[in-house]
């Protein structure tokens, strides 16, 4: 008696466009570790968030946050700057580099005022749409007003560390 194996019978021409759709499956929905269930209920992170409801809820970006040493590279920032910050709880760049982002704006003196942090969905939209409205594509964006007209922006990582990429943003020392 011979045994197939589903996958057997479907034939080359099936199998690829289902490993195909599996990966894009995987892609679109993020990570699905136990860990990343357990930090936030199963269920990303959405809309306005404190810094303090982001660390309670994702210790990983409060050990970040607490591990990034800003000492030697402290920033300036025009006084009427505001930032804006569309991440992913569920996104590995955002788990590296927001928790970055919020130590240097925070050392920098960005008050929390202005400093908005929104949680986006695996398909990278929030509740008010600004994520649509600032044509945020990927996560982490990181958004630089000045008197409420955008400066500059931040997309995934930057090509130099993000101390330099915000002095290029405003062109101010560091």
């Amino acid at each position: 008696m011979i045994n197939y194996h589903p996958l057997m019978l479907m034939g080359r021409s099936r199998f690829l466009p289902a490993v195909l759709l599996g990966i894009m499956t995987c892609l679109l929905f993020g990570p699905n570790t136990p860990e990343a269930k357990a930090e936030s209920g199963g269920k990303p992170l959405v809309g306005d968030l404190s810094p303090e409801q982001l660390f309670e809820a994702f210790p990983s970006f409060a050990e970040g946050y607490v591990a990034f040493d800003t000492e030697a590279d402290s920033i300036q920032l025009p006084l009427d700057t505001s930032v804006s910050v569309f991440f992913g709880t569920w996104c590995h760049d955002s788990e590296r580099e927001v928790p970055r982002l919020l130590k240097l704006l925070r050392t920098a003196g960005l008050s929390e005022e202005k400093l908005m942090l929104i949680g986006l969905d695996y398909r990278k939209r929030e509740p008010e749409g600004r994520a649509a409205q600032f044509d945020v594509q990927y996560t982490p964006t990181a958004i630089f007003l000045r008197q409420g007209v955008e400066v500059g922006r931040i997309v995934e990582r930057p090509n130099t560390t993000l101390q330099e990429a915000i002095k290029q943003i405003f062109d101010v020392s560091i």
